[in-house]
């Protein structure tokens, strides 16, 4: 899903991130933040990154498309 920093991946270092991000009615990203840091700054970043470019479907309320918040853990594993 995102892309390895790769600083970390010489490093040797995995973690995951929790980004929050507010889907519009149509399935567009209006706002990313991180929700749960993976308490490394490249990772945090490179998750964001990735989830600008994702198309959402939208939040369904009464079968009417609506604006909501989502959660998408990014988890950063090296391949053993």
């Amino acid at each position: 899903m995102g892309i390895y920093p790769p600083v970390m991946l010489r490093r040797g270092v995995e973690g995951e991130t929790v980004i929050r991000v507010l889907v519009s009615s149509t399935g567009v990203a209006l706002k990313i933040e991180v929700y749960l840091t993976s308490g490394h700054e490249e990772f945090d970043a490179s998750a964001i990154r990735a989830v600008e470019n994702f198309r959402f479907s939208a939040a369904m309320k009464n079968g009417v498309p609506t604006m909501a918040w989502a959660q998408i853990p990014v988890a950063f594993r090296i391949a053993k």
